[in-house]
């Protein structure tokens, strides 16, 4: 994948009057499936042709061990106004749920360029009064398909 070049020079200068921005989604097992988008800007986005809704979230850095253990990291919610916690609720805490987190700059959300994005799963979820907290981990390797494409003698 080639990035654009806008990453690159928006990363060398020392000042700059854009900003990077953090864009999360979050799938709920409804039926059909929802989708919720969030961004934790004031302001909402559009990138790739979907609307980021502003909401206070955050998330704890992506670090790798020199073991070689798939990432976890905590998915903050804020909470405060309970609208999150009845949908915890109607589904199980949502353990088992994508989430995707996306790293872009403000420069480059009409070219649909992302700098990382990375795809997990909810393993768990703790509910504070103030906020609620997801520890996301790695999709399962025994979920994904390796190789994509298999020849098998016999099977057409």
């Amino acid at each position: 994948m080639t990035l654009p070049a806008i990453f690159f020079q928006e990363k060398n200068l020392l000042a700059t009057g854009e900003r990077w921005i953090w864009l999360y989604e979050l799938e709920v097992p409804t039926t059909p499936a929802t989708r919720y988008r969030f961004v934790r800007d004031p302001e909402q986005v559009t990138f790739r042709g979907n609307i980021y809704y502003p909401f206070p979230i955050t998330h704890s850095p992506v670090q790798e061990d020199i073991e070689g253990n798939l990432p976890v990291i905590s998915l903050t919610v804020s909470s405060i106004s309970r609208e999150v916690i009845s949908t915890l609720e109607s589904y199980n805490g949502l353990v088992g749920q994508p989430v995707r987190i996306i790293l872009t700059h403000e420069l480059a959300l009409g070219t649909g360029s992302a700098l990382a994005q990375h795809d997990f799963k909810i393993l768990g979820t703790n509910a504070t009064v103030e906020a609620v907290t997801a520890q996301l981990g790695d999709v399962s390797l025994y979920d994904i398909t390796i190789p994509a494409t298999r020849m098998l003698k016999h099977y057409c």
